[in-house]
């Protein structure tokens, strides 16, 4: 079992690990000025990261679903991180639609999600 002092220093070492960065997006509805509301995509914050390419047949063994052919991703983020399915990760020019979020197993050292190319 880690203790709170191990779980301190895994936080702080984050950024050794996680040396790519990505920035969080939620949808949110927002008023479009004439009485109505407008859909947009609101930064939430922007998190160290580890962003790995995944081919179909990756995805499909850690999803464990059939999936159409795109380009997957498999985005290792700070334990805790608050992320949910159909969040945007937005990395370097890429904008990521979030699939799943995998739920920890014992302790949370980073918070697994895998994510596809969004439609534009």
């Amino acid at each position: 079992m880690l203790s709170a002092r191990d779980l301190a220093c895994l936080d702080n070492d984050a950024p050794d690990v996680l040396p790519d960065t990505v920035t969080l997006k939620r949808r949110s509805t927002v008023s479009d000025g004439l009485g109505g509301e407008t859909e947009t995509w609101t930064t939430v914050d922007s998190y160290s990261a580890r962003v790995f390419p995944l081919s179909v047949q990756q995805a499909e063994e850690n999803l464990g679903s059939e999936l159409i052919d795109s380009t997957y991703f498999r985005i290792a983020l700070p334990r805790g991180t608050e992320v949910q399915i159909d969040d945007r990760l937005e990395y370097g020019s890429l904008t990521l639609s979030v699939e799943a979020v995998r739920a920890p197993r014992s302790i949370e050292i980073t918070r697994t999600v895998f994510a596809v190319r969004a439609a534009q």
